[in-house]
């Protein structure tokens, strides 16, 4: 019998929150600084037991992991509602890729002291909360120190022009209103698209607080990462900075300015 440690208490819970990792992610998120086999050879002996699935795919070289029903009644003995899941997300790249996202905070944030992290819940989560806004994010998260600021992120694989990908920004000026948000992070598919996301995107960063980066980069800084700077600012600063500065900036705004009167 295979007895769970509290490290498979969280790989559970996250793989029930995201509905499927692959096994790298799994590595990055869950083990440190344990080796990649180390990893593997755990994640096996939890899918031996049942409490996790996995999922051969040619989509990707990883196995894919799902919620076991051993996985499943575990974490309804600790007051979770989850449901088995057989199939995978039709879009599973930029599934992944927002995946990716959370981690890259999570992860970053334990080099971060005194920062915590409120919430994170992805797109196929907001369902649950009644979301009624007029855009749906890929993610939203808060982080907290002193105080608190919220932010979106949206994930870009270049799978729209940025026509379409701009109207779809602009919409969060009616969300900036209406919840408290304070900053839009658009994330990079590839290092190389962040220029053209940055000119393509100017004119909408001058109508909401708008940062730019890699994945790379947040993967390897988290919110420490220095993204593009938007046009009117001066310096460098890195994401949690310019966080700060967009949600002091926020409650600093009349009501009336929100609602868009004069």
């Amino acid at each position: 019998m295979t007895k769970l440690t509290s490290r498979d208490g969280r790989i559970l819970r996250a793989i029930a929150a995201c509905q499927v990792l692959d096994t790298s992610q799994v590595h990055r998120w869950h083990f440190g600084d344990v080796s990649l086999n180390m990893a593997q050879k755990r994640i096996r002996k939890l899918v031996e037991a049942g409490y996790l699935d996995a999922i051969e795919t040619r989509v990707c070289s990883d196995n894919l992991l799902i919620l076991g029903r051993e996985g499943q009644r575990q974490l309804q003995q600790h007051g979770w509602n989850v449901e088995l899941r057989k199939e995978i997300p039709k879009d599973l790249a930029h599934h992944r890729g927002v995946v990716d996202l959370r981690i890259a905070i999570e992860r970053g944030l334990e080099r971060m002291p005194g920062l915590l992290l409120r919430y994170f819940y992805a797109y196929w989560e907001l369902g649950r909360f009644a979301w009624s806004y007029p855009v749906i994010p890929d993610a939203i998260f808060s982080v907290r120190n002193a105080y608190t600021a919220q932010a979106a992120l949206e994930f870009d694989r270049r799978t729209e022009t940025l026509g379409v990908f701009a109207q779809k920004l602009l919409q969060y000026r009616q969300l900036l209103h209406r919840h408290p948000m304070t900053t839009i992070i658009v994330v990079a598919e590839k290092s190389k698209d962040v220029g053209r996301l940055q000119q393509g995107l100017e004119q909408v960063g001058t109508r909401i607080p708008l940062l730019i980066v890699a994945l790379e980069e947040l993967k390897q800084h988290s919110l420490l990462a220095t993204p593009q700077p938007r046009s009117h600012m001066v310096g460098k600063r890195t994401i949690f900075e310019q966080m700060e500065i967009d949600l002091a900036r926020h409650q600093s705004e009349e009501p009336e300015d929100r609602d868009g009167h004069s």
